[in-house]
């Protein structure tokens, strides 16, 4: 049987006892009918992971107790930021869960001229709190090690003006360029993506005035989900760490 793996957002030592969250309770007791005595991994996104055995079950918790640190690594050389056009529901939660596989570390949502998302402040607080368990649970499947980054949203506009020199690429269906024909010999990179809808000829003109390449994926024009995604997975192949 797999052994699961639990994001707890705490400091972890040998030793230590700790109690669980509710929705980890759940998971692992009511879902997985986990028993006092099995085994479990644990990490809390600062590097490394742990073994840890579940000892005591509660109504809505249980109790850990952290047995041995593992030293491992996981992470991409290559750093990769995700700028990312707010999009609707679950495509927002897909482009974040499956970019998280794929190695993104740091994640800026933006709004742009084509956003339709709230920008209510209520609501995006709500969406952050989603949005950062989407990727803690990415984390837990995939066995990353270290949590990426999840900033909060803000304009286009804002963005370009605080990231002047930092070297990145802008999806632009109408480009010919592809990723390959890039000169890069950074170990990081920028993947700026429209929401629904795309980016408007203004904001891609005033990417590529900020650095931003303008970089096409083929003949077909994808959905914003399949964008991120298709262009992380290309960047981690030419210069990361995906076979």
């Amino acid at each position: 049987m797999r052994i699961s793996r639990v994001f707890l957002d705490r400091p972890l030592a040998v030793g230590d006892q700790v109690e669980i969250d509710t929705q980890a309770h759940h998971r692992l007791v009511n879902v997985l009918k986990y028993r006092p005595g099995t085994r479990l991994i644990i990490f809390n996104g600062q590097g490394g992971e742990f073994t840890a055995t579940l000892q005591h079950v509660f109504r809505s918790s249980s109790l850990i107790e952290v047995d041995k640190f593992i030293d491992c690594h996981r992470e991409s050389n290559l750093k990769t930021n995700l700028i990312q056009g707010i999009a609707r529901g679950d495509r927002m939660d897909f482009t974040l869960q499956k970019t998280v596989e794929l190695g993104i570390n740091l994640i800026q949502p933006i709004f742009t001229a084509n956003s339709s998302v709230s920008a209510n402040k209520r609501h995006l607080e709500n969406k952050h709190r989603h949005w950062a368990r989407i990727i803690t649970t990415a984390c837990e499947q995939c066995g990353r090690t270290l949590v990426p980054k999840l900033l909060r949203p803000i304009t286009l506009t804002d963005y370009l003006d605080s990231n002047a020199n930092r070297f990145g690429i802008v999806l632009d269906p109408k480009s010919h360029v592809g990723l390959k024909t890039l000169s890069f010999n950074a170990d990081e990179i920028s993947i700026l993506i429209g929401p629904e809808g795309g980016l408007s000829n203004q904001e891609l003109k005033k990417t590529q005035e900020n650095g931003f390449s303008r970089i096409g994926l083929g003949p077909r024009v994808l959905r914003t989900e399949t964008a991120a995604v298709t262009t992380l997975a290309v960047a981690q192949s030419l210069w990361g760490d995906l076979k």
